[in-house]
């Protein structure tokens, strides 16, 4: 059962642009509603807070992927470390077993 429309006009699934049968939105058309409210903001919404809160947004997703990377990269590097270390340590160990050997 579809949803009410909210205005007339909604719903309208006889313009082609959704395809009927299972694929298709119960509710119809959005891109209609999505511009109604896109027009009902004020002038400075639109080209002021919306595209801050988008630079924010994006900016936090780049920081978040960015340390994810930087952590695994960094988890890799310092068990590197620690294996090279414990080498270098079992050679010194062996070196200085061989000689106080002699």
């Amino acid at each position: 059962m579809p949803l009410p429309a909210l205005r007339s006009g909604y719903g309208n699934e006889t313009d082609g642009l959704w395809p009927r049968g299972p694929g298709a939105p119960p509710w119809g058309r959005t891109d209609s509603i999505m511009n109604d409210i896109w027009k009902t903001l004020p002038g400075w919404v639109r080209n002021i807070v919306v595209p801050v809160v988008v630079l924010i947004i994006a900016f936090m997703l780049v920081s978040t992927v960015l340390g994810a990377v930087f952590s695994v990269v960094g988890f890799l590097f310092g068990w590197a470390f620690r294996l090279l270390l414990l080498v270098a340590l079992g050679a010194a160990v062996v070196i200085l077993v061989k000689k106080a050997s002699r």
